[in-house]
């Protein structure tokens, strides 16, 4: 239970980096004016747009430590990432 915890909290810092790092660099802004609706829409939303970047960073844990319950911490994550947004 204690690695899961630390799971979701390194899940949940590393997407908050990367949306943060996305927003500086001027990525988030492009890709809101460029792309189709439904991408744009996403990445204009900060809790879509952490939903996202926790589950896609989970599932390259999962490849990582080949444990399928690190799917679940996309559900915790993202509330924390969107705190720390």
């Amino acid at each position: 239970m204690v690695t899961f915890i630390c799971i979701v909290v390194c899940v949940a810092l590393a997407a908050a980096f990367v949306v943060l790092f996305m927003d500086r660099a001027g990525l988030r802004e492009r890709v809101v004016a460029t792309a189709p609706k439904p991408i744009s829409e996403m990445f204009g939303c900060d809790f879509c747009l952490s939903w996202w970047s926790c589950a896609a960073l989970a599932v390259i844990a999962t490849v990582i430590c080949r444990d399928a319950a690190i799917l679940a911490a996309p559900l915790f994550a993202t509330p924390i990432t969107r705190a720390l947004l």
